[in-house]
């Protein structure tokens, strides 16, 4: 199938090839695989204590691992729509998890938190935004009736990929080792590239926009930009302030391990499930409507989080919050779609992405110095309220042209 869409004097075409109409869904399933498997680079937290102990370094210090491998997710997201028309649909797959695998190998077997940096912030990190941002791109194209389903089933994979392959890991780490456990997160991502850039080569799936206007990309109106990434940062921030501290937070009002472990495990998937609904309804309600509702939401779940006290209404409201943010990583990157259209999107969304980023970094780290300061979560979450609040006034500012809010 080849698609052409002619606006502003520039020609995009972005073709799916195939006789088959199950090959779109070929495409679709190998995205899930991949998103699904980078997604484990936010299970993190299951190496810290591992980490300092074998590298004999600070939480610190073993911090800032994973903060500069969300940096370098976010700069590869912001400049890959450079090079996505580059390479075949299947040689990026291969290309983004090899890479990937070579991280978590370089990581195992450092012996200094340099190399480890190297191996986990760099090459894990430059591989997932790689990887990430183009199956992104790739399903929508694949699929553009149904462009909100796929971009919000990978999202999905990727919440998905980050809870179920912390648990795996933990489980290696306390039965064998944490280099063990980079080993074999290793070996897993050679197995995807192998199976989904098979899956895309017979789907014959390909990203490829050519620009007869070289110019028409970086026409994106400065304006509309900072709108979307304002609204995007806070409403993730939001997320992120309780999200990351989920077990801490359920601890501090009951001391039985299992309520943390169980509340984690829930937002989980929640976080994936809203992703996943996220999507589905993107394809049949205004866009502007979920961008404005879903942030409203999770302000008035934080609302029922910072009034409770026990831990069964503290999960039920964290999985409330967990189910928004989800649906909120999702949907932004199908508003970016309709708001720019095909040809500009990707290079849209790298920008609008810094602030995940920015909030990926700053909102949990926020959260842990409240606490510090006052023995408590509440100031985070009348924070977190406050930036959810501010999302949906951000994105009440944002105009969608009729023909593209579908």
């Amino acid at each position: 199938m080849i698609v052409l869409d002619i606006r502003g004097g520039c020609l995009a075409r972005i073709h799916c090839m195939s006789a088959r109409p199950v090959a779109p869904y070929l495409t679709l399933f190998a995205g899930v695989l991949v998103t699904t498997v980078l997604g484990s680079i936010h299970g993190f937290s299951v190496l810290i204590a591992p980490l300092e102990q074998s590298l004999t370094v600070s939480r610190t210090q073993v911090s800032l691992i994973y903060s500069l491998a969300l940096v370098t997710l976010t700069v590869f997201v912001l400049f890959g729509y450079r090079i996505y028309p580059k390479l075949s649909a299947a040689k990026w797959i291969v290309l983004s998890c090899g890479v990937a695998s070579l991280g978590l190998v370089t990581a195992a077997s450092a012996s200094n938190l340099a190399t480890c940096i190297l191996g986990y912030s760099i090459l894990f990190g430059a591989a997932n935004g790689v990887g990430y941002g183009f199956v992104l791109q790739l399903v929508a194209h694949a699929l553009p009736q149904k462009r909100g389903f796929a971009m919000g089933t990978v999202t999905a994979a990727y919440a998905v990929g980050a809870s179920v392959f912390a648990k795996i890991m933990a489980y290696i780490i306390v039965t064998q080792s944490y280099h063990a456990a980079l080993i074999a997160m290793a070996a897993v991502l050679a197995l995807v590239a192998i199976i989904a850039s098979t899956l895309c080569a017979l789907s014959k799936a390909q990203y490829n926009a050519e620009i007869t206007n070289k110019d028409a990309r970086i026409k994106i109106p400065a304006g509309e930009l900072l709108k979307l990434g304002l609204s995007y940062g806070f409403g993730v921030a939001a997320g992120l302030m309780v999200i990351g501290h989920a077990a801490a937070i359920v601890a501090a009002h009951d001391t039985n391990p299992q309520k943390a472990i169980l509340g984690v495990m829930i937002i989980g998937i929640g976080n994936a499930g809203g992703g996943l609904l996220a999507g589905l309804v993107s394809d049949r309600w205004p866009i502007k409507r979920l961008l404005i509702a879903l942030p409203l939401l999770s302000s008035i779940a934080l609302i029922a989080l910072s009034v409770s006290s026990t831990a069964s209404p503290i999960i039920a409201s964290l999985t409330a919050v967990g189910i928004c943010y989800g649906a909120i990583i999702a949907i932004y990157p199908v508003a970016v779609l309709v708001k720019f259209g095909p040809e500009s999107s990707a290079q849209a969304y790298g920008r609008v992405f810094i602030a995940w980023g920015s909030a990926g970094i700053c909102a949990p780290w926020l959260a842990g110095w409240l606490f510090d300061v006052t023995h408590g979560y509440t100031t985070a979450f009348l924070i977190a309220i406050f930036a959810a609040l501010l999302s949906t006034g951000f994105a009440r500012t944002i105009h969608f042209d009729s023909h593209r809010n579908n």
